[in-house]
């Protein structure tokens, strides 16, 4: 079971005054899952981290699940871009919902990186629906529950 964290954001540039995000608050948002088992020896949680740092690039998406890391996107400005990106692949759940948009992140694709010894494979994520199946090395998987 996985359970959802308050949302954390916080900004780089916390003496400026100004008031909203851009060229001069980048910011940061972390959506924490703690899981009620322990899937890795460095971390159970799973988070999606979004760091914005200006208003004309898209923001930088880190993936750490329970110690299967990946970073879908480059930081803006990257000289040399690792052009890590997250591979699409259309899931449907045993329950007949369907993620036509749904990106996959599996370990040794796509420059993941495995922290500690996780057991964590794979995982599905959708923008809207988030964080949609993952799979273990030992080939048990865990779906997003129906509504």
């Amino acid at each position: 079971m996985l359970t959802v964290q308050p949302l954390k954001e916080w900004h780089d540039n916390e003496n400026c005054n100004w008031l909203e995000s851009g060229n001069y608050q980048p910011i940061r948002s972390t959506l924490i899952l703690t899981s009620a088992a322990t899937y890795s020896s460095s971390t159970s949680l799973f988070s999606v981290l979004a760091y914005k740092t200006s208003p004309d690039h898209p923001a930088q998406l880190t993936f750490d699940l329970a110690g299967l890391l990946c970073q879908a996107t480059d930081p803006p400005g990257a000289p040399n871009p690792r052009l890590i990106k997250l591979a699409p692949q259309a899931l449907k759940l045993p329950g007949g919902r369907s993620y036509p948009a749904a990106q996959r992140i599996r370990s040794g694709e796509h420059s993941t990186i495995h922290l500690g010894n996780s057991q964590i494979r794979a995982a599905w994520w959708d923008q809207r629906a988030g964080l949609l199946r993952y799979e273990l090395a030992s080939g048990e998987v865990f779906d997003l529950a129906p509504e």
